[in-house]
Parts: structure tokens; sequence; C-alpha cells
């Protein structure tokens, strides 16, 4: 038998075509991956909600029956001595507004002013921009409905400039201070 010497033919890849389609399929089963990722953290929420304030979810109610059960947690964002609240006594009763600043005092809302406010039948804690989870938590430590909550209108509701303030109770005729009870450190929800 004849030795023969076969030459072996190596096998080299294109570099130039085979990196550039790996490298798209890469790029491209990164972005399904991510699009997977974020898709599935997306969570129940409807995305149109995005524009309601807590105070707006708070109060809605549908065809069903509407239930409600306090949270343990709290929704602020902000500590009740860092707020600037301005309460107005609307009920043309004296001392009202001054009594309910006292009354707020304890619970932590130490930057509290009295002031005159305009005539109203319904006590209403109004808010700034930014402030409606403040706001339901100010409601609740007065045993108000978050009802009662609604954003700061464009016309004061006292008669002195609102100024820098973040949250303002409107005091009403249907308030009484004195035998009002405060303190409830739970916000309602639906």
């Amino acid at each position: 038998m004849a030795n023969t010497t076969r030459t072996r033919q190596s096998r080299q890849p294109d570099t130039g075509s085979n990196s550039a389609a790996m490298g798209v399929i890469l790029v491209v089963a990164a972005v399904v991956i991510a699009l997977l990722l974020f898709n599935a953290g997306g969570g129940n929420e409807v995305a149109s909600d995005g524009d309601r304030t807590a105070a707006e979810s708070a109060t809605e109610t549908g065809d069903e029956a509407a239930t409600t059960t306090t949270s343990t947690i709290p929704v602020v964002t902000t500590p009740p001595a860092n707020l600037e609240v301005l309460v107005g006594n609307g009920s043309g009763a004296t001392g009202r507004a001054k009594t309910t600043a006292e009354k707020l005092l304890p619970l932590g809302y130490s930057n509290t002013k009295a002031v005159d406010g305009k005539d109203s039948p319904t006590t209403i804690v109004y808010f700034a921009a930014g402030f409606d989870a403040d706001a339901l938590m100010l409601a609740a430590a007065m045993n108000l409905q978050p009802a009662s909550v609604q954003p700061l209108p464009a016309e004061t509701p006292l008669k002195v400039p609102v100024g820098t303030a973040n949250l303002v109770v409107l005091i009403g005729t249907d308030f009484d201070p004195a035998t009002a009870t405060f303190g409830a450190t739970t916000v309602p929800t639906n």
C-alpha cells in the first residue's frame, strides 16, 4: 500500500459576514427579551388611571356596591410638620379655625395657622398640586370623608391669600372642633 498524503482543507469562517449577522441576531434577541421583561413587570394597573389624584380615586364609585376599608400603611408623602396648613373659619361661629388648628398640633401639624374663611356649609380640605395624599390623611385625622378633599381652586376659599400653603382646611357649619373626634391615622380607600 502506498502512502499517500492527503491534505486537509481547513474551514475558516467568513468573519466579516458572520460577525455582522450574529450581531444583528443578538441585538434583536436582547430587544425581544427586554420587551418581555418590561411587559411582565407591568402588574395589573390601568394606564389611564395615571391622571387621577389619590383623592379622585378614593371617592370614585362604580355600579357595584362600594366598600370602605382602612389601610394601616400611611400614604403621606410629606411629614405633617413639614406641611404648611391654613385653617379658615367659614362656619360663622367664633374660634373654630383656632380650635381646629390647636387640635391638629398634637397630630404633628405644627405649621398650622388659623385665618378667616369664606362662608361654607361644608368642611373641605383643599390641597395644592402634589399634596392630594397629604390632604386625604389630614381629612382622615379630622374624621372627614374622602369626598371632602378637593384640589385648591383658583379663587381662594379664604378671606386672606393662600400664599404657599400646601393644605387649606375650610371649616363649614357642619364641623365643630369642640365635639369632633381627631386622631384617625388611616386613610379610607375603596
